[in-house]
């Protein structure tokens, strides 16, 4: 494994991004100028749509760059385009140490999102339930529990979802 690819380092995928500010609603941000679409934000996309459904992925690209466009561009290539579709572990495995990671640090809003990633990823609830019992030995009761209403939240979105598909 070539760690230096960790830091950018020797990954072919680099590309250098001007930046330069932008007015929106009277705040400053920053927007990048003539940044091609690159493979990794392709394979991201496609992840993403594997992930969290076709019929969700505007939905979530938007989210993501409602404020500033650059920050969905890096979610879409470097966590989607370069991170899960790396080899190693699989999606599902990917997914339950993504939750444990997320709901350890209390990162509510990626906690859904992977939430919901996992069980279109193959995870049982049972599967992240084990995963969130290790959340809570090694972080606290307290953000387990968190995770696990985070859980039941998800879970009654999709059962309200597919209450409305039939």
């Amino acid at each position: 494994m070539d760690l230096n690819c960790l830091s950018g380092a020797s990954c072919d995928s680099q590309r250098s991004v001007r930046l330069s500010p932008r007015r929106v609603s009277g705040n400053s941000y920053f927007k990048s100028e003539g940044a091609p679409v690159s493979s990794d934000y392709a394979r991201g996309l496609d992840q993403f749509t594997q992930m969290i459904g076709e019929e969700n992925i505007e939905r979530f690209t938007a989210r993501l760059k409602a404020v500033c466009p650059d920050f969905e561009t890096e979610v879409v290539s470097v966590v989607g385009g370069r991170i899960w579709t790396r080899g190693g572990i699989d999606l599902k495995t990917r997914s339950l140490c993504s939750i444990c990671v997320l709901a350890a640090l209390g990162r509510n809003n990626a906690l859904k999102l992977n939430l919901q990633m996992a069980l279109r990823n193959g995870a049982s609830v049972e599967e992240i339930c084990e995963a969130i019992f290790q959340v809570a030995v090694y972080a606290g009761f307290a953000a387990a529990w968190d995770a696990l209403e985070k859980l039941d939240e998800v879970l009654r979105d999709r059962q309200a979802n597919s209450g409305n598909a039939e």
